[in-house]
């Protein structure tokens, strides 16, 4: 995200160049899930991209004299919200791009709205929708198909995995195409799933659920498929259910967030999950931003 405000600050310049402008503010909209189920992915994304915006301007990589100003806005994961802010920011002459939202519940959305009113979207969520519908919208999150591959290519070649249940989120449009290429990806491998339970995205109590996958056994292993505090609390209630420790869980790039280690505590530690940082960094730019 960094290295698309900058994409942006350079463009600024240019523009700025070539009208021989005097020192200008150049006005972006950031579009996060504040509160709500997705709040532990949007408000480390905003902060990173406040964190951003401050270095862009103390290093006057907007041009000299020239500042990047991000308006933050919450969309509480709801659709409706972000259609508002789509609605809102398309009508302000003074924005020349909206970041966010920052999950699959709203970003496909808000990205027909965004194209349909030409106001270019740069989302942190992973649904290919948002880049097929149409040529203002873009994502910087990997997509599944990029990541689900590697992690069910893990399970199989690397954990050598016979019998996999999966249980996901079942009123999501995003988490049940990321399930479905789960599915899909381990029967590329020669694998079945053993079974398939769902869930709604605001529930909270699995006891009856963790019953049931422990009274089912004969599994080797488990994908979750939910936000990473949501998931944690699932794995919380199947180990307290006795879920054999034999059992090896796996999750996408969902559970990739410090609130699942937070919320899990000693009963995630195992999981084996896709994540997109490596601590540490491997450029300069991840080394100085750790």
């Amino acid at each position: 995200m960094k290295i698309s405000l900058k994409a942006l600050a350079l463009s600024a310049l240019m523009a700025s160049a070539a009208s021989g402008a005097m020192a200008m503010e150049y006005n972006l909209a950031g579009v996060y899930s504040l509160t709500g189920s997705a709040a532990f992915i949007g408000v480390s994304v905003k902060d990173g991209m406040v964190l951003a915006v401050e270095e862009i301007n103390a290093k006057g990589l907007a041009g000299a004299g020239n500042t990047i100003n991000l308006s933050v806005a919450d969309d509480a994961g709801d659709r409706q919200q972000a259609l508002s802010l789509v609605g809102r920011y398309a009508a302000d002459p003074k924005i020349l791009a909206m970041l966010g939202p920052t999950t699959g519940s709203s970003a496909p959305t808000a990205a027909s709205a965004s194209n349909d009113r030409k106001l270019t979207m740069i989302a942190v969520a992973n649904s290919p929708s948002i880049m097929t519908a149409g040529p203002y919208s873009f994502v910087t999150t990997q997509l599944a198909k990029d990541t689900i591959p590697v992690i069910a290519g893990h399970m199989v070649d690397v954990s050598k995995v016979k019998s996999c249940g999966l249980l996901g989120i079942a009123d999501n449009e995003n988490y049940v195409a990321l399930q479905t290429m789960v599915e899909a990806n381990l029967k590329a491998k020669g694998q079945s799933l053993a079974f398939k339970e769902d869930f709604k995205l605001a529930d909270s109590d699995f006891s009856s659920l963790s019953t049931k996958v422990v009274a089912r056994g004969g599994i080797d292993c488990l994908f979750i498929s939910a936000p990473g505090p949501q998931a944690a609390n699932v794995i919380i209630q199947l180990r307290n259910a006795g879920l054999d420790p034999k059992v090896k869980i796996y999750g996408h790039n969902s559970l990739s967030s410090p609130q699942f280690i937070q919320v899990g505590g000693k009963a995630v530690e195992g999981v084996t999950i896709m994540g997109e940082f490596l601590p540490g960094g491997s450029t300069p730019e991840g080394k100085e931003f750790v």
